[in-house]
């Protein structure tokens, strides 16, 4: 008898918590997909989940036509879309975050890297966003420091255009020639 419903045991804890989610396929197939979604070529993926194949074009002709499966193409898709939010989550690579970014370079106050009488701070006691503004930290064999902050300007065009205060406008100047060419009906009609 064959089984059918998702192998959980290849899908990564995170995304076991919605299994309804993904529609039921053998799991030969679902490891298949877990394949694919590591990167492997169909054909290595083929023979990865244990098919039987005599050459790659043979395994890949066979993952297409399995691909064809709306249960499996769902299965598949679901599983991107998980291990992409994974991914998301664990780098926190937002649109907000790297705005935030852009913002913390661009607006730095290099004033906050010294503390009241002048000195430079330590990097443990700057605050975070004046610390992520800091393109670079060096100490000389004297024990002089250099700290190069991101480049401001840059920061502030892209978020300036990021937020859709900057146009780029193009002018596009010459003379325009246009030819109207008369069909004989045309010419028919008004002569």
């Amino acid at each position: 008898m064959v089984e059918n419903t998702p192998n959980t045991k290849n899908i990564p804890e995170e995304t076991k918590e919605n299994p309804q989610e993904l529609p039921k396929i053998r799991p030969k197939l679902a490891k298949l997909c877990e394949e694919i979604i590591k990167g492997n070529t169909y054909a290595k993926a083929h023979k990865l989940a244990g098919y039987k194949g005599n050459t790659e074009q043979a395994r890949y002709t066979a993952v297409t036509v399995m691909l064809r499966n709306d249960d499996v193409r769902q299965y598949l898709e679901t599983r991107q879309a998980q291990e992409l939010a994974k991914m998301q989550r664990e780098t926190s690579a937002t649109t907000i975050r790297t705005a935030l970014e852009l913002a913390r370079i661009a607006y730095a106050d290099p004033g906050r890297l010294f503390d009241d009488n002048g000195n430079l701070k330590k990097v443990a006691d700057m605050d975070e966003s004046m610390r992520r503004a800091i393109a670079s930290i060096e100490v000389d064999i004297k024990g002089t420091e250099k700290i190069k902050l991101w480049n401001k300007n840059d920061a502030l065009k892209t978020l300036s255009t990021y937020l859709g205060m900057l146009i780029e406008r193009k002018e596009i100047n010459g003379g325009l020639k246009v030819d109207i060419v008369y069909s004989d009906a045309d010419k028919k009609e008004k002569g």
